[in-house]
């Protein structure tokens, strides 16, 4: 394995667990078994989608559709906005990354395009209790109801779309050459309906949290598609356990935890905790570390939700954009460019929304 992220992050779990207090075999046994699961699976289930020919698919229908690269960006977008609002902002990058690896943009627009999904990912998971998982972990602990949690992340999701959309829009030119997919000829297998059925039921399995039932379908994945699956590269797979792992090692480490049950929040420091700290180790973590302070819900919200701006590691969305294949090269440091540039945006606007009494 010579992935440089793999070896960083098996480094950084080696040293942690010589500063945990707990034994290795309890913290594999303590890991978040359901959400791997659900990760490796929706995975595989994409990979093999992917193969059939539906996405190249999709992307051609929605070419057919639109007249130049900017109307592309934006029309993609914002499908990525919505889809993240409803089934997540992982599962909406999972299945929208297929399509831009099948459509050929300059350069510069095919860099913009890969950044504006994964930015809209993030945006749109924001606004609903179930669009990310510090959501509904915020969500169970305040007792909001949907309604509620939607008013109350509405001014900044809308302010950061409709930042999105004007920067993509000043930023792909007005004479941008027509778009061109891959491969002339789009020709979909059978067995794409198939998965596709079992993709929205694994879907709706791991919504209901019945992780057998998921590790079922997979099953019957593996026996009746492993033709799909091939080819299939496991890094961002390991990628995941082991930023698993090295979270739950943190998580063992008793001075961290009493630190911040113990420190006095206002709503400007507890913002501030709440964006460091996904810095550091993802916002769905740090939402797990801060919920049981005396941070409010409100802030805590905020916070989480605009960690997942910066670096790329903020977010498990960001890593599986910047991890895709067929994603552009060079794309990582253009990424941190805007990526911190919209977490600064986002910080300014949730300091002045939560400054209101």
């Amino acid at each position: 394995m010579r992935d440089p992220l793999v070896l960083l992050l098996m480094l950084i779990g080696i040293a942690l667990y010589f500063l945990s207090v707990q034994s290795f075999w309890l913290t594999l046994h303590g890991l978040d078994w359901q959400s791997l699961i659900t990760v490796l699976g929706l995975l595989l289930m994409v990979h093999a989608l992917q193969q059939t020919g539906l996405a190249q698919a999709v992307a051609s229908y929605g070419v057919q559709k639109v007249r130049d690269e900017r109307s592309w960006i934006l029309l993609i977008c914002l499908f990525t906005c919505v889809l993240a609002a409803l089934l997540t902002n992982d599962v909406a990058l999972l299945i929208v990354l297929p399509m831009l690896a099948q459509v050929r943009l300059g350069p510069a627009s095919d860099r913009k395009m890969w950044i504006g999904v994964a930015c809209a990912a993030n945006i749109g998971s924001m606004i609903t209790p179930f669009g990310n998982p510090q959501n509904v972990i915020l969500w169970q602990t305040s007792h909001w109801t949907v309604s509620h949690f939607v008013e109350a992340m509405a001014p900044l999701t809308l302010t950061l779309l409709v930042v999105l959309l004007v920067w993509l829009w000043h930023r792909v030119g007005k004479d941008a050459v027509a778009l061109h997919l891959h491969a002339e000829h789009v020709r979909v297998h059978t067995q794409a309906r198939e998965l596709v059925l079992m993709l929205i039921l694994f879907i709706v399995l791991a919504d209901h949290q019945f992780w057998r039932c998921e590790l079922g379908i997979l099953l019957l994945v593996l026996v009746r598609h492993a033709r799909w699956l091939k080819y299939w590269k496991p890094e961002l797979a390991y990628i995941f356990f082991l930023m698993f792992l090295d979270i739950a090692l943190l998580q063992n480490i008793p001075d961290i935890q009493y630190w911040l049950d113990h420190v006095v929040w206002t709503k400007q420091t507890g913002l501030m905790a709440g964006i460091i700290l996904s810095q550091i180790i993802s916002n769905v973590p740090a939402t797990l570390m801060l919920v049981h302070t005396h941070i409010p819900v409100p802030v805590l919200m905020y916070a989480v939700n605009t960690g997942g701006f910066g670096i790329a590691t903020g977010s498990l969305a960001n890593i599986i954009m910047l991890r895709w294949p067929g994603r552009p090269h060079g794309i990582l440091w253009r990424f941190h460019m805007y990526s911190f540039a919209f977490l600064w945006v986002s910080w300014m606007v949730s300091a002045i929304v939560l400054a209101r009494p």
